[in-house]
């Protein structure tokens, strides 16, 4: 059984992604600012587009509300199916945990936010690792809803198709950068030393 020295969510890799790609330039996201999202889970501009995340999601699945974006949105979903669907997948030793927020009949769907969409927003996106984990449980295509500051978009993957090998390299390279600030890095969700694997939650029936 492979050893687990790290747990990391997509936003976590994402947040890594974010930082290798702008280094240490004045406005880039910078080695304090990394450490303090793995320690803590906050992102000084995340809860602005988490909240209109949350309110997509509150009209899809709860409230009345009725327009055409939304029921286009409902449309995307299987009929039956099991919110908060848990997947797990092990990688160089990491690994990546995350829920998606819909799954039913090889169809798994996950809500996202953007300031500025751009085609295509989630081809990169860490959160394909939890298509690639829930494919053994019969995942046949990963559908994105993307909310924008204006508009809805959507995006569509197959673990069959896609290409894993950018975010095999990610996984490689913020290893090294655990490994290098381990001893500032806190948060014992992260850092597992070797040990077990990730507890299994169970889904919530929709």
């Amino acid at each position: 059984m492979q050893k687990v020295l790290y747990r990391l969510s997509p936003e976590l890799l994402d947040a890594f992604d974010e930082y290798i790609r702008f280094g240490e330039d004045e406005l880039a996201f910078n080695v304090p600012d990394l450490l303090r999202y793995i320690n803590t889970g906050y992102k000084d501009d995340q809860k602005e587009l988490d909240n209109s995340v949350k309110l997509l999601k509150s009209c899809v699945f709860g409230l009345k509300v009725e327009s055409d974006q939304i029921q286009k949105v409902k449309t995307l979903l299987p009929k039956i199916g099991n919110t908060d669907v848990v997947s797990k997948t092990v990688f160089a030793g990491v690994e990546i945990v995350g829920k998606v927020d819909f799954m039913g009949f090889g169809k798994a769907v996950m809500f996202s936010g953007v300031k500025r969409y751009q085609l295509p927003a989630m081809l990169h996106s860490n959160n394909q690792w939890l298509m690639k984990g829930l494919s053994d449980q019969g995942l046949k295509s990963m559908n994105y809803i993307i909310q924008s500051e204006s508009e809805i978009f959507f995006e569509t993957y197959t673990p069959d198709t896609y290409d894993f090998e950018r975010l095999e390299n990610t996984v490689h390279l913020f290893k090294m950068f655990l490994d290098e600030y381990s001893h500032l890095i806190t948060n014992t969700k992260v850092k597992l030393h070797g040990q077990g694997s990730v507890t299994e939650m169970e889904p919530t029936h929709f």
